[in-house]
């Protein structure tokens, strides 16, 4: 029992954090930046250089060589004044000090599900299989009852949230280029995306179980069914 609870939660977790990856990528910054409904800059910034500053700190935040750094972000300069300011600086710190930990996290969560899986699978194959699906499932609802709290309550979630971020010099409250180059919605549709993605996932992994074991049965019988008997000598 408490090797499939482990399993279960390892699994959940590793497929929310693989599934975030995908919203710190400028793919999910193009995606949001031409929605309609995307609110348009400050007046003293256009719409290009809004995009160019975004595009600018997630090079900083994914790419460790060759990308942005600190000073560069610092430096960058629209109508004489700087765009980052120092409290926006100490932010890009510490979420690059987040983004290492998420990815540590989600190679750890997912080489954990993988190993109890595979030690399932060696005790009781089918068993395993079912206990994958199952766990696929109620991580479909979790990640749904997770969308739902995010579109009733989100007013009160963010600052929960952004609570959580502050640390290392870093006051989310206190940005400025940040706050115009991420507004709320793209952190409220990213929530809910990531929810609805990665209930995707799960039910990916929901399916190939399945399909995995209708194939192994089918196969299984039809190797059983063609088989020569043995005859005596």
């Amino acid at each position: 029992m408490f090797l499939r609870i482990a399993f279960a939660l390892s699994l959940t977790l590793a497929l929310l954090l693989l599934t975030l990856q995908f919203f710190l990528t400028p793919l999910y910054l193009e995606m949001e930046y031409d929605y309609a409904g995307f609110p348009a800059p400050p007046p003293q910034v256009t719409s290009d250089q809004r995009y160019f500053a975004a595009q600018a700190f997630l090079s900083y935040l994914n790419v460790e060589v060759g990308g942005a750094t600190l000073e560069s972000l610092s430096e960058l300069r629209f109508d004489n004044a700087p765009f980052f300011d120092d409290a926006d600086l100490a932010c890009m710190l510490r979420a690059k000090s987040v983004r290492a930990g998420l990815v540590g996290s989600t190679f750890g969560a997912g080489v954990l599900a993988i190993a109890l899986g595979l030690v399932m699978a060696v005790d009781d194959f089918e068993r395993a299989r079912r206990t994958v699906i199952l766990t696929a499932c109620a991580a479909c609802v979790i990640y749904t009852g997770f969308s739902v709290i995010v579109q009733v309550g989100f007013a009160r979630l963010a600052p929960q949230l952004l609570s959580q971020f502050a640390g290392s010099g870093c006051q989310p409250a206190a940005v400025h280029g940040l706050a115009q180059v991420f507004p709320s919605m793209i952190f409220y549709d990213g929530l809910v995306l990531l929810a609805l993605f990665a209930r995707y996932a799960a039910a990916l992994v929901a399916l190939l179980a399945w399909a995995f074991g209708f194939v192994a049965r089918r196969y299984g019988h039809l190797g059983a069914r063609h088989a020569s008997p043995l005859r005596p000598s």
